[in-house]
């Protein structure tokens, strides 16, 4: 895998949707919107922090002058809303429209806070060198640090029914209930220009429907069937969470449709394979996207993993035990490290093992015996070492944006703990 991918969806710019929409796209992490009305504006998702959404606010005016009458939130992740104040000014009259459950991911984890922080760095890659980022359009390189993260504006109008009629600046939306990436996620549905916002329940990869930072169980279930929603409005362009636009009324069935079935696929093909008494461990040839799915650009597993998902389903539908009855009362970590060393040879014997799979490039298996070495403590550096050099040569062949992160953040903690 390229250590950056350049595409048309990388590059930086203010794409006009319809008469009356333009979205940002490359200008922040996530699209920023805006639909002219008659005497005002309305903003659909601000971006992450003020540096980026003060810009896009900057390009917006150029184009239209008119104040900004409402802002909408698709759902609560930080990318979407942390820059509204570059909007709105702070002014508490402006609506502010989301989900009557904002917010309900991290609702979902109360005093994870810390090792979701950790986990959330090592996958977006905040603390990596600048050189050792993997950029693509789901994640710019430039998007480089926590900092960046802006707690935004709180909504002040909520619905919590499953559709919301609004007329604002003389503009008719349809705000509608569309559970996916979060549970608080809507859609936005433009009905005089057939222009849709569907948020990141679409985005050019395959969703990332577990991510490896931690989340409560994402139901894809009901993410599929909210994308049979999105499709029932027979869109002529869906304005995507990331990304460009996907513009003509047959590409964007088309892109909704196999969206949909690939993640169907990936629930049912994962039922199948638990029902054959297979586990999460086989999955990685087990479950697989079907060629008619997998040679579609837009699901590549650039940003989520099948595999991923379907260890995810079934974790969220049968719980942390794998069905294998050695495994429901293990030996211990340490206990078990001690027994490779025994068989072995020795804990020397088993250091040597490990070396030389660095040496023959076997890499899963140069970090399960360095694993096994740092838990007898055994040779720190050497085993460190082993472990740097297998986990860097993993992330290379990984696919997923945020795999690949995750494991060179890991090597660069690695690395600070040989410096101390």
């Amino acid at each position: 895998m390229p250590a950056n991918r350049k595409d048309a969806d990388a590059q930086e710019a203010i794409v006009e949707v319809s008469r009356s929409v333009y979205t940002a796209v490359g200008m922040a992490i996530s699209n920023v919107s805006m639909i002219t009305g008659r005497d005002g504006v309305i903003i659909v998702d601000t971006g992450v922090g003020a540096r980026e959404s003060e810009a896009i606010a900057a390009a917006f005016r150029a184009i239209c002058p008119k104040p900004v009458a409402a802002v909408i939130y698709t759902h609560g992740h930080p990318d979407h809303i942390g820059g509204a104040p570059a909007f709105t000014g702070g002014d508490p009259a402006i609506p502010v429209w989301a989900r009557a459950n904002f917010g309900a991911e991290d609702k979902g984890m109360p005093g994870l806070e810390a090792i979701n922080a950790l986990r959330g760095v090592r996958q977006f890659g905040f603390k990596l060198p600048m050189e050792k980022k993997r950029a693509s359009s789901m994640l710019p390189a430039r998007f480089s640090s926590p900092a960046s993260l802006s707690p935004g504006t709180p909504p002040n109008r909520t619905f919590a029914e499953e559709e919301k009629e609004l007329a604002i600046a003389g503009v008719r939306l349809v705000l509608r209930a569309a559970p996916g990436e979060t549970a608080d996620h809507l859609c936005v549905w433009l009905p005089d220009e057939e222009v849709l916002f569907t948020g990141d329940n679409l985005y050019r990869s395959f969703p990332n429907l577990a991510p490896v930072r931690g989340t409560p169980y994402r139901d894809i279930t009901r993410w599929a069937d909210s994308l049979d929603v999105l499709l029932s409005f027979n869109a002529a362009a869906a304005v995507t969470g990331h990304n460009m636009p996907v513009l003509g009324r047959e590409e964007v069935r088309e892109t909704l449709t196999a969206y949909r079935d690939a993640i169907r696929w990936v629930y049912e093909k994962t039922l199948e394979a638990v029902n054959k008494g297979l586990g999460p461990d086989d999955f990685r040839e087990a479950v697989r996207l079907p060629p008619h799915l997998a040679d579609k650009a837009f699901l590549a597993e650039w940003y989520g993993g099948v595999e991923w998902s379907a260890r995810a389903v079934f974790a969220g539908l049968l719980g942390w035990f794998d069905g294998n009855p050695a495994n429901l009362s293990p030996l211990a970590p340490k206990e078990e490290a001690e027994r490779m060393a025994s068989l072995a040879g020795g804990r020397e014997a088993l250091l040597a093992a490990a070396e030389q799979a660095v040496l023959g490039s076997d890499w899963r298996w140069a970090a399960k015996l360095a694993d096994c070495l740092l838990r007898l403590e055994h040779e720190p550096r050497r085993a460190m070492l082993v472990k740097i050099r297998a986990l860097e040569e993993i992330a290379a062949e990984l696919s997923p944006i945020g795999g690949y992160n995750y494991l060179m953040s890991c090597v660069e903690e690695l690395r600070a703990g040989l410096a101390e």
